[in-house]
């Protein structure tokens, strides 16, 4: 909204507070979208990160727990060999 002289008269100085006013409120309202707007990126990131370490960290225990009940088998194997040869 561009004010000339005139309409700058016409409105006087409620009416131009008022417009100031307006043009205020909407700078801040875009100021605050846009901030929105980052911290959701920012979030949104962040927990993609977080995703993707947790789904790693899923994969990396069950190739420990695989590694880990296979020596149990192998160690149970031993100890019924064991057993055997004292019976």
């Amino acid at each position: 909204m561009e004010l000339d002289l005139n309409v700058l008269k016409e409105l006087g100085i409620w009416g131009i507070l008022a417009v100031m006013l307006v043009k205020q409120y909407q700078n801040k309202d875009n100021s605050q979208t846009k901030q929105n707007d980052e911290l959701v990126s920012h979030l949104l990131d962040s927990n993609k990160k977080k995703d993707d370490m947790l789904r790693e960290t899923v994969n990396e225990f069950k190739v420990f727990s695989s590694s880990l009940v296979t020596k149990l088998e192998k160690i149970e194997g031993k100890v019924s060999n064991i057993e055997q040869k004292i019976k």
